[in-house]
């Protein structure tokens, strides 16, 4: 029914809701004028979607047939729609985001938030060098040794094997190199080449059998790769698109290297998944699954990011009392060398970092069956 009062109104702005009101206004009766700063209506922005509800509206005052002239009818499914770059479209049940720490699907699930990678002033320099050179050096020969070796010094540390191919590998690490500098470019990769002359300066306070080690890199001209190393942001979850869409691997909790866990928690991610997909007896319920397997992963992945930071805090310790606890702490807690009876030790995540009992839960946690246990 029109109005009982008619009022003069001024509506101030042309756009649909200005418009829809000033359309509603005046069948009621009233005296309606509309200002609009842009002397012709336009469209921009991109395409207006109307909701159902909107859409009632919009019928009451009478512009449903100018409406369905332009206007595109969509139909809701369970389905995801992904568009590549090259225009192809690809509909899925769900989507995986596993494409690392510049995760595209990360910033389509996290719109208006800053989920950047964050540079550090940590940098690795990666050599490899032939084990048989390493071997008969005098000197660096034990590093040859098929043993896992840490050396750690203030501020830096290394950490090395050999590998299965024949060579010895040596990361060696400065936690305060610096943040690249802002030319660089970062929207490739962060790897360069190392420098020779530089890491035998920056190493030459290592014991003997690594400045020997660093010799027969640079004797031999090994190629040495520098990577300047970046973090990202916890996120406050790994489930977007009404948790049809996931992140896995760096994706979703890119850490830092110096709990070597960063790969393996990936892997471990991917198998956790197919491993709690079994249990879905319905799409309908998949959301919920996969809400069962972020929380399984989730708070493990990001105990290992956090230790990460512990780690190169500890390893990096400057001279003095806390290196020298430290030192003897890992004496005490089995990082001697000497075998361990792994199978007696109970793991335990909230063990003492460096202990058996926490160690084992890192590096010998069976993803499959955690995984069933929540299931069942």
């Amino acid at each position: 029914m029109p109005s009982q009062v008619s009022l003069t109104i001024i509506i101030v702005g042309a756009g649909p809701a200005g418009n829809t009101a000033a359309a509603a206004l005046a069948s009621d009766g009233h005296q309606v004028t509309v200002l609009e700063r842009n002397p012709q209506l336009q469209t921009r922005g991109g395409n207006l979607i109307v909701q159902p509800s909107a859409v009632k509206c919009l019928n009451l005052i009478g512009v449903a047939e100018s409406l369905d002239k332009v206007a595109v009818e969509t139909e809701q499914n369970d389905k995801i729609l992904v568009v590549a770059e090259d225009g192809s479209e690809y509909l899925a049940d769900m989507v995986i985001g596993a494409d690392g720490i510049k995760s595209r699907v990360q910033e389509l699930m996290s719109p208006g938030h800053n989920m950047s990678p964050i540079m550090t002033p940590e940098c690795i320099f990666q050599t490899e060098v032939d084990i048989g050179r390493v071997q008969k050096d005098p000197v660096a020969a034990p590093l040859g040794v098929r043993s896992h070796h840490l050396m750690f010094g203030p501020g830096l540390y290394c950490v090395g094997r050999p590998t299965a191919h024949g060579t010895v590998r040596i990361l060696l690490c400065n936690l305060n190199y610096g943040l690249p500098s802002e030319d660089a470019d970062l929207g490739g990769t962060w790897n360069s080449d190392g420098n020779p002359e530089e890491i035998r300066e920056m190493f030459k306070g290592f014991g003997a059998p690594l400045r020997a080690y660093i010799e027969c890199v640079i004797r031999g001209s090994y190629p040495i790769d520098k990577w300047h190393i970046a973090t990202a942001p916890k996120m406050k979850t790994w489930l977007g698109f009404g948790g049809r869409c996931i992140l896995l691997g760096d994706a979703a909790h890119a850490m830092l290297p110096h709990t070597a866990q960063g790969v393996s928690q990936g892997i471990e991610d991917g198998l956790a998944l197919s491993t709690a997909l079994r249990w879905l007896d319905k799409r309908e319920n998949l959301s919920a699954v996969l809400g069962k397997w972020e929380a399984l992963r989730k708070p493990r992945a990001e105990k290992m990011f956090d230790v990460g930071h512990q780690n190169i805090a500890m390893f990096t310790l400057p001279d003095g009392p806390e290196q020298e606890a430290r030192d003897q702490k890992l004496l005490a807690t089995g990082f001697t060398g000497q075998p361990t009876d792994w199978e007696s030790i109970q793991m335990d995540e909230n063990a003492p970092r460096m202990t058996p009992q926490y160690t084992k839960w890192a590096m010998c946690y069976d993803v499959v069956a955690e995984t069933n246990k929540i299931f069942t």
